[in-house]
């Protein structure tokens, strides 16, 4: 789950982490740009719902939020009828990769078992008129793991 704001007011922070990753953009300087960022998570509704806050560290110290594009809004248009997503997106940032995961529910399956597969995908961050973003880049559907 990502936030489009940073949010003090509810949840419980967890410890902050920073990364390294490409950036592209028309405001990087060439291809192999690459930015320094920190994550401070909180803990959102629940336990296990994370909100991830990321900013872009600037050279002078000052920190830019990096708005981050929920990947389950994105996939909607390819889910058949009756699947559907449940705020279940969890997000991985670190130097080697910037991940995200969620489940797919179909018809009526009960909150904790969804049947109908999961996505895993990576993002992409883009510096475009003094913004950053966090985009959707790859995503990969695959059916639920049977035990």
């Amino acid at each position: 789950m990502a936030s489009d704001a940073f949010v003090t007011t509810a949840g419980r922070f967890l410890p902050p982490k920073v990364f390294r990753a490409r950036v592209e953009g028309s405001e990087t300087c060439g291809p192999n740009a690459s930015g320094e960022f920190v994550d401070v998570p909180q803990n959102g509704c629940n336990t296990w719902c994370v909100i991830d806050n990321v900013f872009a560290v600037g050279g002078d110290g000052d920190f830019t939020p990096v708005e981050i594009e929920s990947p389950e809004d994105w996939y909607k248009s390819k889910l058949n009828p009756r699947e559907s997503t449940w705020n279940s997106n969890g997000n991985s940032f670190s130097d080697y990769g910037l991940s995200f995961g969620f489940s797919i529910w179909a018809g009526e399956d009960p909150h904790a078992s969804p049947s109908a597969g999961g996505v895993t995908g990576a993002y992409k961050i883009i510096r475009q008129r003094g913004s950053w973003k966090m985009v959707v880049d790859t995503a990969e559907r695959k059916p639920m793991a049977t035990r």
